[in-house]
């Protein structure tokens, strides 16, 4: 089942930078990356309010 669990969390957090906010223009593999780098702005992303 490790797949499908890996396939699950990949789709969520690729959800969770989609609605990320962090500016206008700022592509999918920069979110991912800034969450990469800095911890809070992975915080950011995971705790955001919709």
């Amino acid at each position: 089942m490790s797949p499908l669990n890996l396939n699950v969390l990949r789709k969520t957090a690729l959800a969770l930078c989609k609605h990320a906010d962090f500016g206008p223009r700022v592509s999918m593999k920069r979110k991912r990356f800034s969450a990469a780098i800095d911890p809070d702005r992975f915080l950011q992303i995971l705790f955001a309010k919709a």
